[in-house]
């Protein structure tokens, strides 16, 4: 599953609801989760 998919997953939408999490601030938590991935790379 790509970043896209999961900020846009039904499913995943569903339990972030549940948790009181934002689509805009899950999809932001992506986006800071992958470049903080990416810096580590050498």
């Amino acid at each position: 599953m790509t970043l896209a998919e999961a900020a846009t997953d039904e499913l995943i939408a569903l339990l972030n609801a549940a948790d009181g999490i934002g689509q805009q601030s899950f999809a932001q938590l992506l986006q800071s989760a992958a470049r903080a991935l990416v810096g580590q790379r050498v």
